[in-house]
Formats: C-alpha cells, sequence, structure tokens
C-alpha cells in the first residue's frame, strides 16, 4: 500500500467551494462531478506574504502529518504497558525483522472525512431545516477538524513526547477514541450541546483559514462555505431539543470579529474566491502584526 505523504488537513472537497464558479455549479446541480482537487482559488500565503493564484490540492496539506515511525523500543513498551499477553510475539518479531514500522493514519482521517461529508455538503448547496441527525454529524465535522489540525496534532505529540510516549501512541489513542462511542460521544459533546446559529448571506464573505475552528474563550467561528458561518459558545447549557438558529443577516461587529479570528488563527495559507477580500486582510493593522509575531517565533 502506498504511503501517504501529502496530508490535507482541510480537505479538497470542501476548500473547492471557494472557487465560486464551481460553488455556483454544484448548487444548481448537486450530483455535479468534477475535479474538485483542480479547483482555483485565491491563496494568501502567510509565509511569503503574497496572493496567487493556485489549486486546492496545493493548499491546506501537510507532508507525513499522518505518519508516524513504530520504532522497536516504542513496540515493546507500549505492548509491555496495554497488551503484556502480546510482548512475546512482538519480540519474536523484531527477532525476525528489526526493522522500523511506519504508522499510516490518513485512511482514518478519510473516515472521518466519510462520516459527515453529505451533510456537509447538504448544508453548504441546500436550503433544508437541519435534523438532529444531521446536526450530530456536522458536530463530527467541527470536532474532526479540531482534532486533525496540524496545530494540534503538534502540539499533542509534544506532549505525548514530554511524557516519554510517541507519536504512534497519540494516533492509536485518537482511533481508539474515535471508533468507541462512548468515546467519540465524549469527544462531541462540547460541541454538539450549545444553540447552534448558522448565518447563510446572499453575499460570499467568508474566507478559510489553515486552522479554520476559530475558538476564543470557549465561543466557536467556523466558516462552513464562502457564504455561511457556524457560531456556538461551548460555555451555553443548551435549553432546547435541537437548537439551530438559521440567520440571514450578520452583523459589522461579528463580521469583523470573524476576519479578525481568521486572521490570529492562520499560520500558513488563508484562501478565498476572490482577491479583494484577501487584499483586504493583508493590508490590516491585525494582519501585519500577526505577521510580524510568526517571523519573530520562527
Amino acid at each position: 500500500m502506498k504511503t501517504t505523504i501529502r496530508t490535507h488537513y482541510n480537505p479538497c472537497f470542501w476548500t473547492s467551494y471557494w472557487n465560486f464558479d464551481y460553488l455556483n455549479r454544484k448548487r444548481l446541480n448537486p450530483e455535479l462531478k468534477e475535479n474538485v482537487r483542480k479547483k482555483e482559488v485565491f491563496v494568501l500565503n502567510l509565509k511569503s506574504d503574497k496572493i496567487f493564484i493556485d489549486v486546492t490540492q496545493n493548499v491546506f496539506y501537510k507532508k507525513k502529518l499522518g505518519l508516524a515511525t513504530i520504532t522497536k523500543e516504542g513496540a515493546l513498551d507500549f505492548t509491555k504497558r496495554n497488551f503484556p499477553n502480546e510482548l512475546e510475539n512482538i519480540q519474536n518479531r523484531y527477532k525476525k525483522d528489526k526493522s522500523e514500522l511506519t504508522l499510516d493514519f490518513e485512511n482514518y482521517f478519510t473516515l472521518m472525512e466519510e462520516s459527515y461529508r453529505i451533510h456537509l455538503e447538504e448544508l453548504i448547496l441546500n436550503d433544508k431545516a437541519i435534523t438532529i441527525n444531521e446536526k450530530a454529524y456536522l458536530t463530527f465535522f467541527v470536532l474532526f477538524q479540531a482534532l486533525r489540525n496540524p496545530n494540534s496534532l503538534d502540539d499533542m505529540t509534544e506532549l505525548y513526547k514530554a511524557n516519554g510516549l510517541e507519536k504512534f501512541e497519540l494516533l492509536v489513542s485518537i482511533r481508539h477514541k474515535i471508533s468507541d462511542y462512548n468515546g467519540l460521544a465524549e469527544l462531541s459533546a462540547p460541541f454538539s450541546v450549545p444553540t447552534w446559529n448558522i448565518y447563510k448571506l446572499k453575499k460570499n464573505i467568508f474566507p478559510l483559514s489553515d486552522n479554520p475552528v476559530l475558538a476564543k474563550n470557549g465561543h466557536i467561528m467556523v466558516a462552513i462555505s464562502p457564504n455561511i458561518m457556524l457560531e456556538l459558545d461551548l460555555k451555553e447549557k443548551c435549553k432546547e431539543v435541537n437548537p439551530v438558529h438559521i440567520k440571514t443577516r450578520i452583523s459589522y461587529l461579528k463580521k469583523k470579529e470573524f476576519i479578525k479570528r481568521t486572521i490570529l488563527n492562520s499560520s500558513r495559507e488563508i484562501i478565498f474566491g476572490e482577491e479583494r477580500v484577501l487584499q483586504k486582510i493583508k493590508k490590516s493593522r491585525i494582519y501585519k502584526k500577526h505577521l510580524e509575531r510568526i517571523k519573530n517565533a520562527c
């Protein structure tokens, strides 16, 4: 099996909707089949501080993000702690073959995508009411985008290393958690309980960050598409059975807050379907200060 080198933490089927022509065609014909990896978008690259056009397969990816080397020492230690009855078998394996193994987690990322994809695209392409079942799957989307982001994975990997554990153990732990009903419910509950405000606007105003779950003090904003944004407050207690409110207008201050968070949460790229919005971001004082902080941190 071919090892996955490029892991798109923002999947191409989703980022392709920031190509406005493609988005409009899909809304007219949801059954339309086109190569989503070849859709062109405008990209503000923070490293080069430049705006250019590129295809979706060349943005929002990190090499070897879902790969983890399994050393002999790590495998033996992991087996001893978790599956002591299998330790002798693992020891015999390394007597015959001392080569290191590689865990490729990309197929699990793909399974995550497939669990919510149809429901996410329904929200983007149609104007139907959101059911309790659909809200659950959209919750998975928010959760998985938070989990698979390079910043999150890198931070968790460093935490594991600080405790003497290897990256493969983190990925195995995530796999175990999301494969278990109770574990998945525990992870997703904070996102599914609060009231959801979904802003569905006529205009395309929401750019997409490389870190799309824009969290601040327990309050979250997520661009669903160029004209749809999800807002939820993790501190809020649910008082309704299915609290999803569709709003067709957004205040100037809320839009301003979304753009501010988009800038401050980005470390690699921001995309949009036209250059004008990215130029405005690039010229802003917040962006310039953020860029300076990123350069000083390197």
